[in-house]
């Protein structure tokens, strides 16, 4: 809503034109997107984006490389920055059952650290409806991206709580680039 108020753009075709087509995103299909409405739980409409996993994967690339994509800065890298900043800390988390997980939520991205050989690793995700996640971990120069589950099935939250902890972590390298990829 806000964003459509001051940009005068639709924030599909926005996407679209701003994102999608510069990053290759490879299908995503802007007459699939759609908003939904409900004024008796909020002013706002939710804005539904269909998005593959490989182009999930490529948001995920973009915010681990700062914003940039083939030498082309298509989000600013300070809003990359404050977007994976905590805004709210997991002891401030409403419902109050959600102060038991390890997430803090920056700007549509929850920001979470996890255990990786001794020490913590930063890392920020985006959790889509019932199990669709793009996790990211810049000390790894890693994106991992996954499309599974619903709301009521294991793979609700099993690959960011079970499987990047417990499986993929255990098996990293790490990172062999010189340059540490940070938004």
């Amino acid at each position: 809503t806000i964003f459509e108020q001051e940009t005068g753009s639709n924030i599909y075709e926005a996407f679209e034109r701003d994102l999608a087509k510069p990053a290759g995103l490879q299908d995503f299909d802007r007459a699939a997107q759609r908003k939904s409405e409900n004024r008796r739980a909020s002013l706002h409409a939710a804005y539904h984006f269909y998005l593959s996993t490989r182009d999930m994967a490529r948001v995920g690339y973009l915010m681990l490389r700062g914003g940039a994509w083939a030498g082309r800065q298509l989000v600013p890298r300070d809003w990359v920055q404050r977007m994976v900043t905590p805004v709210t800390r997991v002891a401030d988390m409403n419902p109050e059952s959600y102060r038991k997980g390890p997430f803090g939520y920056g700007y549509l991205w929850w920001v979470v650290d996890y255990p990786y050989k001794g020490r913590k690793v930063d890392a920020y995700q985006a959790l889509g409806a019932g199990g669709q996640n793009v996790t990211v971990i810049p000390d790894l120069d890693l994106v991992i991206a996954s499309f599974n589950g619903s709301y009521a099935s294991r793979g609700y939250g099993f690959v960011t709580g079970t499987l990047i902890p417990e499986n993929i972590l255990p098996a990293m390298r790490e990172a062999t680039t010189t340059k540490k990829a940070r938004p």
